[in-house]
């Protein structure tokens, strides 16, 4: 889907690597905390071993609330989130009881081009 912004200038892409090569235990978890976003859309992009559990979370000034989910299979997973609060981090679970799972995530948080 295509939105135009008649009033919005340029915008970028801008990919952050957030993680890479990073080895989840089996039944293990992290928190990746994410850069502040300046535009409200992420894509992201997971690249795995095995099947992962990742949960968005954004900061509404108070408490963390979880506002999307997806589970990756093994390859890679694209995933997009309009955001409505610009704090925000991935929260990632390995639910395999016997396997270990590799993870790689880029982030494309798009900016706009400096004046």
């Amino acid at each position: 889907m295509y939105y135009l912004f008649a009033d919005e200038p340029e915008v970028w892409p801008n990919v952050v690597p957030l993680v890479k090569d990073l080895a989840l235990a089996p039944r293990a978890g992290t928190v990746l905390d994410a850069p502040r976003a300046t535009i409200m859309n992420v894509g992201i992009r997971v690249r795995t071993t095995g099947t992962l559990n990742a949960v968005l979370e954004e900061f509404d000034g108070a408490d963390w609330i979880a506002r999307d989910r997806t589970e990756c299979l093994g390859g890679d997973t694209l995933w997009h989130h309009q955001l409505r609060h610009p704090e925000f981090r991935l929260r990632l679970e390995n639910p395999s009881p016997d396997g270990e799972v590799t993870v790689s995530i880029d982030l494309n948080m798009p900016q706009r081009p400096e004046p």
